[in-house]
Parts: C-alpha cells; sequence; structure tokens
C-alpha cells in the first residue's frame, strides 16, 4: 500500500493544529514553549489555535496550563498507542519538536516528522545538528528553547505564513519502518470504515 503523508484530513479547516507527541523527563520539557502561548495569549494574539500534548505530561505542566488560562488552546491527549499518535500528526497542521538538552541528539521523531512533510517547529538548542537538518531540508525553523521572545516570534511567523517549506532532500532519508506501520495503521482505518458500512 502506498500511503501519501501529505494527504490528510482535518476535524476543522479552519484550526491551526500543532501537536507534540511524546513523553518529557529530565530536562526536556515544554516550559519555554508554554509561557511563550502564555505571553501571546495575554497579547490577544492566540486565534483558531490548539495545541495537543500527545504523551504523559508532568502534572506541573498541567498546573501551569490551567492556572494561566491557556485551557482554550492547549489540550492533554495523555499516552496513545503509536498508531493513534500518528493520527493525530497526520490531522496536524504543524509538529511541535522539542529534544532533550544534548545538541547532538537526533530525535526518532524528527524523522517520523520529516517524513510526514508538515512544517516543524523545534524549540531547542541553536546552531545544533538538528537546525541543521531543518535548514538542510527546510521542513521548519528552530527556536532557541532558552528564549521565549524567540520562540513567541518563530511561532507568529509559521502561523502567518512567512515561510514557504520546500522539504527537499526528503527522498534521502530511509523511512522504511515510518512506512510500513503507517501503512499498516491507514489499512485497519480503512477496514473499520468498511465494517461501519
Amino acid at each position: 500500500i502506498q500511503v501519501d503523508p501529505t494527504v490528510t484530513e482535518k476535524e476543522n479547516e479552519d484550526l491551526t493544529v500543532i501537536t507534540y507527541t511524546g513523553t518529557f523527563y529530565g530536562e526536556k520539557s515544554p516550559a519555554s514553549f508554554l509561557k511563550a502561548l502564555k505571553e501571546l495569549k495575554d497579547e490577544n494574539l492566540l486565534h483558531n489555535i490548539k495545541v495537543n500534548f500527545v504523551g504523559d505530561l508532568d502534572p506541573a505542566y498541567k498546573k501551569y496550563v490551567k492556572e494561566h488560562g491557556l485551557e482554550q488552546w492547549v489540550d492533554h491527549i495523555g499516552f496513545v498507542p503509536y498508531e493513534e499518535s500518528l493520527k493525530h500528526q497526520l490531522k496536524s497542521t504543524i509538529l511541535l519538536l522539542i529534544p532533550g538538552p544534548d545538541e547532538t541528539t537526533l530525535p526518532g521523531k524528527f524523522y517520523e516528522y520529516l517524513y510526514l512533510k508538515k512544517p516543524i517547529l523545534c524549540v531547542g538548542i541553536r546552531n545544533s545538528a538538528i537546525e541543521e537538518l531543518l535548514d538542510y531540508t527546510n521542513s521548519g525553523v528552530m527556536a532557541d528553547n532558552d528564549d521565549v521572545q524567540d520562540i513567541k516570534e518563530k511561532l507568529k511567523q509559521v502561523l502567518n505564513g512567512n515561510y514557504a517549506f520546500t522539504f527537499d532532500h526528503i527522498d534521502e532519508f530511509n523511512f522504511e519502518g515510518i512506512t510500513k506501520r503507517l501503512s499498516e495503521h491507514l489499512e485497519q482505518e480503512a477496514m473499520i470504515v468498511r465494517e461501519g458500512n
């Protein structure tokens, strides 16, 4: 079965859906991103946006969302099976990547996101290996995890369509494992639809 990850279906075409899939641990944290969201909310600049955190989320971050009135824009979906996380990615407009503090780290999630050919907003370390690959593939932008203002500006620019992402050199990467699992998931979805009819 051939999978075209560019053919997706969003529940609401007017809604910009930003999705992070995975778990935060150690120094890997969404704190700076949430602070940037909070400031954008305070400036009345959050419109038709939904941020989904798919995976385990520390209670401290859920508390931050509640205390700063971000519940309208932030959903914690919780842990789901891998195939379900792919479904959330497919329905997203922008994929959020927050790697660990080690700038040499290239998480498998990056390649998964890259395969789907959706804009990537990475909140991490500048001049890192991830930023080099984002530039090389023109698949997203890097915002400095230590600079809330930079995160705000990059997020605003992505939301405003100020970047023309072209997803270059994607064929140089091996997506065999991702393709297989995504194909199996879509085949199961199609079977459920057929059985429902």
